[in-house]
């Protein structure tokens, strides 16, 4: 905004030029950067994070009573309200728990997501009476935990590049595939290479043509301009 007389350059929110003395002339019916965003609008968001928040907290602890009271009265102890209670627990952690931090770090979740997710395969195997959890379960859900926090990184914190990374990045999703298929062998004793060579050779493939269009400028400004990569 300038001065209508002198043609100095006005300061935001100035009422009269600092020269001259004029009145700064503004047109009828504008409106300042304060009145076209509300001050209140985060504490109105903020706010409905919690209500949502307390209410999912309610219908949890609810379900979670429902199923616990129905076990008790027809088995006469938990049976598989166990597995009902840990599972809406860790869908809280997943969901819910991230809506009571303003400003949540994704990188902390993720990594205590997955520890609830390890807790809960793990009450599910003892339940059952199985051998999976620490040659199957616990890997594939550390491969899986790794794979996120490694896309995290790659794509919010990391500025250039993203395209040849994301190429490797895919690679590397087929070689965890190969992974889990030899922990499957391991622990059911499945035949090795019944589905994890397509996996690779697909995620191969992609990745083989990200990291080329990485390399070719024309191509590289196309797939970043239409999948901001």
């Amino acid at each position: 905004m300038y001065c209508v007389n002198c043609g100095v350059k006005l300061p935001d929110g100035a009422d009269k030029c600092p020269l001259c003395g004029t009145k700064a002339w503004r047109p009828e019916g504008a409106e300042t950067a304060e009145s076209t965003f509300p001050q209140n609008y985060p504490i109105q968001r903020k706010a409905a994070h919690y209500t949502a928040a307390g209410f999912l907290t309610v219908l949890a602890i609810a379900v979670c009573l429902s199923a616990l009271i129905a076990c008790l009265q027809t088995y006469g102890s938990i049976a598989w309200s166990g597995i009902v209670m840990l599972g809406i627990a860790l869908g809280y952690l997943v969901a819910v728990v991230p809506l009571w931090f303003s400003k949540p770090r994704l990188t902390l979740f993720l990594i205590l997501d997955f520890a609830g997710t390890c807790g809960y395969l793990l009450y599910i195997c003892s339940y059952v009476g199985g051998h999976w959890f620490l040659s199957f379960a616990f890997p594939c859900t550390l491969i899986a935990c790794l794979l996120c926090i490694l896309t995290v990184y790659l794509y919010r914190y990391r500025g250039k590049g993203k395209l040849l990374l994301t190429g490797l990045f895919v690679i590397l999703i087929g070689g965890c595939l190969m992974l889990v298929e030899f922990f499957q062998h391991i622990t059911f004793h499945v035949p090795m290479f019944q589905w994890s060579l397509y996996c690779v050779s697909a995620f191969g493939l992609v990745g083989l043509f990200l990291i080329l269009a990485s390399l070719i400028r024309p191509l590289r400004a196309y797939l970043s301009k239409k999948f901001f990569i």
